[in-house]
């Protein structure tokens, strides 16, 4: 996720390469994350809405594994997306955060919450 962030072109890459805190990745190789990563691609899988490219995407990009590791520790994912009922050719992180009863909010909200302005 980090190197992710660092190569874009906006705020949050401004914010990750020069104000984030130290500290502010974590790991997600524990035990309890990996598990729920698995129960996350393995329903992806199953879902018949999506399609294989999807599939394959989701499990291969940082989303699952943030995703996986908010279930895990039982974080907030903030997110630029949005959820997607139909959405067939990429799998919204807000669906994934329904489907496992992950609390989610969108980014924009979450900055006015800590009182950053708009």
């Amino acid at each position: 996720m980090k190197d992710e962030l660092k190569k874009g072109k906006d705020d949050l890459t401004d914010w990750v390469n020069n104000r984030m805190p130290d500290g502010g990745f974590v790991a997600s190789d524990e035990a309890d994350v990996v598990e729920w990563y698995g129960k996350m691609v393995a329903w992806v899988q199953a879902e018949p809405q999506y399609f294989d490219e999807a599939k394959a995407e989701f499990a291969r990009v940082p989303d699952a594994w943030v995703t996986a590791y908010a279930k895990a520790k039982g974080a907030v994912l903030v997110t630029h997306e949005v959820p997607a009922p139909d959405a067939r050719k990429k799998v919204p992180i807000p669906n994934v955060c329904q489907e496992f009863d992950i609390p989610s909010l969108p980014a924009m909200e979450s900055e006015a919450k800590a009182g950053r302005p708009q």
